[in-house]
């Protein structure tokens, strides 16, 4: 459904956006060269509201990979041929949004090339993927998979002689390209790009020993080339975004956590401690509230959750300190001191203070040995607490990890 208060976005095409012509070349001096409207998507309705206002054009998101059956890939046009009736009702032009990604590959889609060995694979060898909607583990097909593109070239032909046939009056000059990349993307360590890879470098240094000598690497043959392996650093709900090596792609981090500890649901709690940083990427460490709900179950967050970080300049200090409310349905929280890459971090006396009582919730004469606990994704991480009169300090620390080859970043 279009939001009245969305339509105040106004999206101007100008005769500059690239698109690929699906009607005549001399068709388009008819065009005006510029489009005023807004993005649609037409199989939700509603699309009539646009009509009330003085637009002139529309990016349609009509064209969803329908299709009749999944072997034959024929598309199905009968969504989009009511929606070309309206638009030639309401004399706007149309950019259609064409989704020709592997991220538009879920579903049926992606069977196809999984059953075939042909999906994106991650760093770790693994078919990679991202998990939405619940548990629902999202996966697509590979940069170079062969069903891939013969699905794509299918689907778009059809399109294109759609439009020839169905827009006499060249209401759809062209369309967009909507095959956006969807953060934190990932390079395809599928067999089938590594071998594309592989290739490619033989043709930009043509003998082995030039590559060798670039990258510090001993490679016996083409065949042996393996990429540099980046790996992103931090949990999904960090902002910054980083990327990391090692001699294999693995998850790194460490934390300690505390007990539960009892909250006052939809009130405000300030957050702080004061920080001091060495050789750590900024906004890789921080810490993290979790709340739970009364049968101690994780209430989750949609974004970023709350997790908070401060700018700390290397080997200085700092403090942290943030606002927040609690959920309406928490009762409980604990707290995560947490560092998600390489070097060190202090937190020096965390608080978590019900606001505006200035109560600290963790009591002062806790024992932290039995309150907090240490855990690690990688095992050369370390964690000290040193307890002071009345002020703790909890030390997380993760050694620089060994490079795959001497020049890693140059190969990569």
């Amino acid at each position: 459904m279009i939001n009245r208060n969305a339509l105040l976005y106004v999206l101007i095409i100008v005769s500059s956006l690239t698109t690929i012509t699906l009607s005549a070349v001399s068709a388009c001096s008819s065009i005006s060269s510029e489009f005023v409207g807004f993005v649609v998507h037409p199989h939700e309705g509603h699309t009539d509201v646009i009509d009330q206002y003085n637009v002139t054009a529309e990016l349609s998101n009509v064209f969803l990979w329908r299709v009749k059956d999944h072997n034959s890939l024929e598309v199905d046009f009968e969504p989009a041929s009511k929606w070309i009736t309206q638009l030639y009702g309401y004399n706007r032009a149309a950019y259609p949004i064409i989704d020709t990604s592997v991220f538009h590959t879920s579903g049926w889609r992606a069977e196809r090339t999984r059953q075939s060995g042909q999906f994106m694979t991650g760093s770790d060898s693994k078919e990679w993927g991202a998990t939405t909607n619940g548990d629902y583990f999202q996966t697509w097909s590979s940069l170079y998979s062969p069903i891939f593109r013969e699905d794509v070239l299918k689907y778009t032909d059809q399109l294109v002689e759609w439009v020839k046939k169905n827009d006499p009056n060249y209401k759809i000059p062209g369309y967009v390209n909507g095959a956006e990349w969807f953060m934190p993307g990932m390079v395809d360590y599928n067999p089938l790009g590594i071998a594309e890879f592989q290739h490619w470098l033989e043709k930009k240094y043509e003998k082995l020993e030039n590559l060798n000598f670039l990258w510090g690497s001993t490679f016996e043959k083409w065949s042996d080339v393996d990429p540099p392996r980046g790996y992103l650093l931090g949990d999904l709900y960090v902002g910054m975004r980083t990327v990391g090596f090692g001699s294999k792609a693995e998850a790194v981090g460490c934390q300690y956590e505390s007990q539960l500890f009892n909250i006052v649901s939809d009130s405000i709690y300030h957050v702080k401690a004061e920080l001091y940083q060495k050789n750590t990427p900024r906004g890789l460490y921080g810490i993290k509230l979790d709340c739970y709900d009364k049968n101690n179950n994780l209430i989750k967050y949609v974004g970023d959750g709350q997790f908070y970080w401060a700018d700390i300049p290397n080997n200085g200090k700092g403090d942290l300190s943030a606002y927040c409310r609690m959920p309406s349905n928490a009762v409980k929280a604990r707290l995560k001191l947490k560092l998600m890459s390489p070097g060190t971090v202090h937190f020096i006396d965390p608080q978590i203070i019900k606001w505006p009582e200035q109560k600290n919730v963790l009591s002062e004469d806790m024992d932290s040995s039995s309150v907090w606990n240490f855990s690690s994704s990688n095992d050369q991480a370390k964690g000290q607490i040193k307890q002071g009169k009345n002020i703790n300090t909890f030390i997380l620390s993760i050694p620089q990890l060994s490079m795959p080859y001497k020049y890693t970043g140059l190969a990569w």
